[in-house]
């Protein structure tokens, strides 16, 4: 049967293989594995005391804050916090060899636990279960999955529990397996794309007009009862030659059909895009006035669309593995690196939406009599037979403009008609997308090609720093018309919408624009800087880190422990002890 120290030394070698197979550094955790099983069969002993345990703590520290330099300085990584979560266990690794460098003896909890260093009291710890509740944690960071993580999850618990000993409470056993199973919930969400979670909770208020989930549809905000709020965080930054004479609308996607407050996509096909010397060519240059717009932006994840202008052409310095056209005009790229400068060049009149179809012409039903009631009221299908297009949309805009007001909050409308029409009939007041709405139906009531289009309007000139902000509270929504054989954009919004959405700025906003203002310079520098520049920090980081790591080493101090054999013969005799008494 096997004794219990070497049962743990067997359990503390699996999970080492396992977390390193995992993370696909195994020849790594095969090293580590050998050293551990070496120190236990050579049965060496040292002793090593409470300060030095403290010394080997902070080595372990600043090994794990190595590795996040490290990663921090590597511009490919935009988060360098979860490839250090998936070497920890390297980390901490002097730690457990010095437990059983010591023949398996607890080590001071203080050694882990700064606060207690002071302390008279000495409480000690067992290493060996929490370095494999580290090992199996930081497993469940790997960023390939695999079938055999869950069952090896639960194994790895019951040997834990095993190896304690038999002469535990089974309240103790009890915690333990509470401890463990908490543990492996933690890793499980770890394996699920925890991370990839979590920036979708954080940019969901500032994406849901631009539907960044699904291109192919939009739930509008159309209907709901109370305050629509968005972020006041700053989503990207766009640098132009000078600041604009008016709002320039960036365009994230288009969308045709209206069904229930939800717009739809259509039938689009995706047009891959190929880059070329001149970069990424969304459509061929025409002649016109051309205006380059350079966009600093995190683009972090596995796809991203872009908020770009309706007219533009071309995508330069774009570091992307893809870019793609899909449904409604939007441009998605697949990024190579998580932080973004590029430029996009803005001309002429060509655009990269579909043709006109049936479905750029269509009312809904159940809209249908309110938009029918309102194009009467306005004349607007005499106006559109005797003076065309231009006369529709500039009676509709001083309409909206000058009957309506712009409302982040809205009331409960009447049950008898739709949140459109109560806007339409009623209450004359809404957000954006009522307006963008309307102004589409409207307009395809009286023959007239439109689509619904979502983004965010740029206004926000940062004269300190000589950008343009955008910010979540940006999203905007407007309409898409076909004229003279080109989509043009006609927002009928009241223009003082900026404004209002500014006054409810938090009181913390100019606080977190410093700071992202410094975080920017950090992405830029670290996007901006050479291979050997680069080579250059990181062999500062190594030579920072040696000195460092020596000046905690020379204040180690290792005595070896002798056996109890050798003690003995080496105890003077009585004889020699009267002896030297007496002289």
């Amino acid at each position: 049967m096997l004794s219990k120290p070497f049962f743990n030394v067997v359990v503390l070698i699996l999970s080492l293989l396992f977390w390193a197979w995992q993370i696909q550094i195994l020849w790594l955790g095969t090293f580590l594995a050998v050293l551990l099983l070496l120190v236990f069969v050579l049965d060496k002993r040292v002793k090593v005391g409470r300060h030095s345990c403290h010394q080997i703590a902070d080595l372990c520290f600043l090994i794990a804050a190595g590795i996040f330099a490290f990663y921090w300085l590597d511009n490919k990584t935009s988060k360098p916090l979860f490839p250090t979560l998936r070497l920890l266990p390297i980390a901490f690794f002097p730690l457990l060899f010095l437990q059983y460098l010591q023949q398996g003896q607890l080590l001071p909890r203080s050694t882990l636990l700064l606060i207690q260093r002071k302390s008279s009291d000495i409480p000690w710890i067992d290493m060996m279960p929490w370095f494999v509740l580290l090992c199996l944690f930081c497993a469940g960071a790997a960023e390939e999955k695999n079938i055999w993580y869950f069952p090896a999850l639960a194994t790895f618990i019951l040997l834990l529990v095993f190896s304690q000993s038999f002469e535990q409470r089974l309240r103790q056993k009890g915690v333990l397996t509470l401890l463990f199973t908490l543990v492996a919930g933690l890793a499980f969400m770890l394996q699920l794309g925890l991370v990839e979670l979590q920036q979708r909770v954080e940019m969901g208020m500032n994406q849901w007009l631009t539907s960044q989930f699904d291109q192919s549809q939009t739930s509008t905000a159309i209907g709901r009862v109370g305050r629509l709020k968005l972020s006041d965080d700053i989503v990207f930054r766009v640098q132009t030659r000078k600041p604009l004479t008016s709002p320039l609308l960036l365009q994230t996607g288009s969308y045709q059909s209206y069904i229930r407050e939800q717009w739809l996509a259509g039938s689009w096909k995706d047009k891959d895009i190929v880059l070329n010397q001149q970069g990424w060519l969304l459509r061929p240059e025409k002649s016109g006035e051309q205006q380059k717009l350079h966009f600093l932006q995190s683009l972090a994840g596995k796809k991203k669309t872009l908020s770009i202008p309706l007219h533009s052409y071309r995508i330069q310095n774009l570091s992307a593995n893809s870019v793609r056209i899909q449904q409604g005009g939007s441009v998605v790229v697949e990024p190579a690196q998580n932080f973004a400068m590029f430029d996009v060049w803005v001309g002429g009149q060509g655009d990269n939406l579909a043709e006109v179809s049936a479905r750029d012409l269509r009312v809904p039903k159940q809209e249908a009599a309110a938009i029918a009631l309102v194009a009467k009221a306005l004349n607007l299908y005499q106006i559109m037979q005797e003076n065309g297009e231009k006369a529709v949309l500039k009676t509709l805009r001083d309409y909206f403009w000058r009957e309506y007001t712009y409302s982040t909050w809205i009331d409960e409308g009447q049950a008898e008609q739709s949140p459109l029409a109560d806007f339409l009939l009623r209450t004359h007041s809404g957000h954006c997308e009522y307006f963008a709405t309307a102004t589409v139906l409207l307009l395809r009531e009286v023959g007239i090609a439109a689509r619904y289009a979502v983004g965010y309007s740029m206004q926000e000139w940062d004269a300190d720093h000589h950008y343009y902000v955008v910010r979540g509270r940006d999203a905007h929504a407007w309409a898409l018309v076909e004229l003279g054989g080109s989509w043009l954009n006609v927002d009928h919004t009241p223009p003082d919408w900026f404004a209002l959405e500014d006054k409810d700025r938090s009181a913390f906003q100019d606080f977190k624009d410093v700071w992202s203002a410094w975080m920017l310079k950090v992405e830029i520098w670290r996007n901006t800087e050479s291979t050997d520049n680069t080579s250059l920090w990181l062999l500062v980081l190594l030579v920072l880190f040696s000195f460092l790591a020596w000046r905690i080493l020379r204040r180690v101090q290792v005595q070896k422990q002798q056996n109890p054999d050798e003690i003995e013969h080496q105890q003077p005799s009585a004889w020699l002890m009267l002896e030297q008494v007496l002289i």
